[in-house]
């Protein structure tokens, strides 16, 4: 899912912020994510599982599960 995805789904004004038409978000300080929750989201037992770098990371000992 991408900025595009995520403005059409909620109304950015109030926050004032905006998406440009190359899908960057103004103010430049601005930060956009989506979270799952729910009865059907998936759970993982800590956030290294999640990261696409869960197998070769050399930190993911020094994170509270």
């Amino acid at each position: 899912m991408g900025q595009a995805e995520i403005f059409a789904l909620i109304d950015p004004a109030p926050a004032g912020v905006a998406l440009t038409p190359s899908g960057l978000m103004v103010p430049r300080m601005s930060i956009s994510f989506v979270l799952g929750i729910g009865p059907d989201a998936a759970t993982a037992t800590r956030a290294c599982d999640l990261c696409a770098l869960h197998a070769s990371c050399r930190d993911q000992d020094h994170h509270a599960a």
